[in-house]
């Protein structure tokens, strides 16, 4: 017969179940097609006009590094932060009708579309569910697939590669002593240096050490980090064993886990852009940037700032964007970077000739010199 001390173990066991299985069921509940479909409306009619902007200083969906802390929270600690308000956002996002139910929907539909990355908007989230995430990719298996954030070790090698990204998201706030504007390194190498034919990191990383004619030797990946700070954030190059720059690179070894050495990877750097019998015209080009780029950038080029620090998107002229050194301050790139990310959500709808003169045009305005020119020669290039 069983004591009173084991059928008291007993009870104990069996309320940790149901404790387990509440909390289950209330971060990750059963998703149909039609529920699906269901929190999608729920997100657009009441969430969509601050996380699709970024307006009321609401982090946008699309804005990846933003959401790294809140994605390591519990789902039931998000859930109930919705419910109840949270910083500034209003208890039930602002509408006391939606139920606990329909929170919880509308959160796991975001978290969905957040993990799924910016080139396919999660109609699904069941396909993006912890089982068969990996399998929810828009590339349909022709690009590599970094691993998730869930999947960083729990160790110092993953301390550092949750820095890395962290600086890679947020320079200017984790590596402000070596940067000279508000940029950050994914202001170029979208979704957190993930994202195919946008210079993914896993496709650059075994490509090191390489020759660039840039400075006519071969660099290593350290030292092409380096030339980033230098050139694209207008700033000063860290040192080869800074621990900013050795977390960057834990990242980068992190998300090309399973990446061949050596193999030039599907998607890795810009497209490059086919000559098109006509020269880049900057003239042109102010048409395509007034018509299709201010919307994001502004007139003035300035971009849009996010609240507390850098950009939600970049300024592309001006004192606190790249400087003359920069890769981007090359029409061939920065056409095909446009070309094959730009505008947002209407990704290779502009014509080669069309991202060709908007690149010409935004490369005509004013910006940093080539700091590896003296003052007075740079103002005059």
């Amino acid at each position: 017969m069983a004591s009173n001390r084991d059928k008291a173990k007993n009870i104990n066991h069996c309320h940790a179940i149901i404790l387990a299985l509440s909390l289950i069921a209330w971060g990750h509940p059963a998703w149909s097609q039609s529920d699906a479909k269901y929190s999608a409306q729920i997100y657009k009619k009441n969430c969509a006009a601050c996380h699709d902007t970024g307006n009321a200083g609401a982090p946008p969906l699309s804005d990846a590094g933003n959401w790294d802390n809140r994605l390591s929270w519990p789902r039931w600690v998000t859930n109930r932060r919705v419910i109840n308000g949270y910083g500034t956002m209003p208890p039930r996002g602002g509408n006391n009708a939606l139920s606990d139910q329909d929170v919880k929907d509308a959160v796991t539909y975001m978290i969905a579309r957040i993990e799924a990355g910016p080139q396919k908007e999660a109609e699904n989230p069941k396909k993006t569910s912890r089982r068969n995430k990996n399998k929810a990719t828009p590339n349909n298996g022709k690009y590599h697939k970094p691993p998730q954030n869930r999947e960083t070790p729990k160790d110092s090698y993953g301390d550092e590669v949750r820095l890395g990204k962290k600086i890679f998201t947020q320079t200017y706030k984790y590596a402000r002593r070596y940067v000279g504007n508000e940029m950050s390194c994914a202001n170029c190498h979208l979704d957190a240096g993930r994202k195919p034919n946008a210079a993914p990191m896993w496709a650059a990383y075994g490509m090191y050490p390489a020759y660039r004619r840039k400075n006519d030797r071969t660099n290593t990946l350290q030292e092409r980090i380096q030339q980033c700070f230098r050139f694209s954030l207008n700033g000063i190059s860290p040192a080869l064993d800074a621990p900013e720059l050795r977390a960057l690179t834990s990242y980068m070894h992190f998300i090309s886990k399973g990446v061949p050495v050596g193999v030039n990877m599907p998607g890795r750097g810009y497209p490059q852009i086919k000559k098109t019998g006509f020269d880049p015209n900057p003239a042109r080009g102010e048409t395509v940037y007034k018509t299709r780029c201010t919307s994001c950038h502004g007139s003035n080029g300035k971009g849009k700032n996010r609240p507390g620090g850098g950009y939600i998107y970049p300024p592309l002229w001006g004192g606190d964007s790249y400087n003359k050194a920069a890769d981007m301050y090359q029409i061939k790139h920065l056409a095909g970077f446009i070309k094959t990310n730009m505008p947002k959500d209407q990704e290779g709808s502009l014509s080669d000739q069309q991202a060709l003169d908007a690149a010409a045009y935004i490369n005509t305005q004013l910006r940093p010199g080539d700091p590896r020119k003296g003052l007075i020669q740079s103002l005059f290039d």
